[in-house]
């Protein structure tokens, strides 16, 4: 049977039990061993380690014996608890926050997935080269495409390098979204100052994504077009994961709005989804596949002119 080992401990639980329930009803501070009293996190989907459950804990592991059932019927009637112990109802903007963190989570463990297949892919020497559009350009166009056509040629010849740096950032994020979650959970009007500090989110998270931004910008093409989700399955998927993190901060910006949050966490968040855009726009190089041109619609073009024919005393 596998396992999952939770983060700063030796503790471990069924990954069956840990990866098909969600984490998106956070919380309520328990001791599950008696020896040890190491701090819980109980919700009505999840019995997780907090984040900074290291501080309080043993270096014994849990015994079976003592591991809780993880379904807890306390949330039956439509309310959980926050890590401050106030209890709410699951429709609230804490637990709608809790719950896209979530899911952006669960969709960048399957960009991972995928990542994983195109690196075993690469691995057997079948990578392809970056195919390009053969549409009809101007002379400046066709200059701005030989530009691009070579920095396109430079990602894609060191494809491996920037796949590899995609599977390094996205263990880290994911890890960092808990800390989200975390933050989230623990609302500042209702949590005592000792909680908060535990809980505070590292701006340097946020650095972190700016220095993997600003190192992939300088070796991207220009956008010089609105692009579609597109670039191949992974790239997709990114794209993906980039509305969700869009629709977080927008949760998160509820919270923002009645004080009831860490600023860093939203900085995150918004720092995240440009992130994920250019992670995208790198995969599709990884991929070897083109990134899709918006393309204005033809008919309304059309309307406008018929519209513009017209004699005024018409309209």
């Amino acid at each position: 049977t596998h396992h999952h080992t939770f983060p700063h401990t030796h503790s471990s639980m069924k990954s069956s039990s840990f990866h098909t329930k969600t984490f998106s009803t956070l919380f309520k501070l328990r001791n599950t061993s008696r020896s040890g009293g190491v701090p819980l996190m109980r919700h009505s989907n999840l019995c997780i380690l907090h984040p900074f459950a290291e501080s309080r804990a043993t270096r014994q592991p849990f015994s079976t014996e003592t591991h809780p059932k993880i379904y807890t019927k306390t949330g039956d009637k439509g309310t959980s608890s926050l890590f401050s112990g106030e209890r709410t109802s699951k429709s609230s903007t804490y637990f709608a926050a809790l719950g896209d963190v979530d899911e952006l989570n669960g969709m960048l463990g399957v960009v991972r997935e995928y990542a994983e297949q195109l690196r075993s892919t690469m691995a057997r020497g079948e990578e392809s080269a970056v195919r390009h559009s053969n549409e009809q350009r101007t002379a400046d166009e066709e200059d701005h495409a030989k530009e691009d056509a070579a920095k396109d040629r430079d990602v894609t010849q060191n494809a491996k390098v920037h796949l590899d740096a995609i599977l390094a950032h996205l263990p880290q994020i994911q890890s960092r979204l808990l800390d989200c979650g975390s933050s989230l959970a623990t609302p500042p009007s209702s949590s005592p100052e000792s909680y908060l500090a535990l809980v505070k989110f590292a701006p340097e998270h946020i650095s972190q994504l700016e220095e993997w931004i600003d190192a992939w910008e300088e070796k991207l093409p220009a956008l010089r077009r609105f692009i579609l989700p597109s670039g191949g399955v992974t790239a997709s998927h990114l794209h993906v994961a980039r509305s969700i993190a869009r629709r977080a901060e927008r949760s998160i910006v509820a919270l923002r709005e009645t004080g009831d949050l860490d600023e860093d966490v939203m900085r995150y968040m918004n720092r995240l989804s440009d992130y994920l855009f250019v992670a995208a726009r790198v995969m599709a190089r990884c991929e070897a596949k083109e990134e899709v041109s918006y393309k204005k619609q033809r008919e309304r073009k059309n309307r406008r002119r018929r519209l513009d024919e017209q004699p005024k005393s018409a309209l």
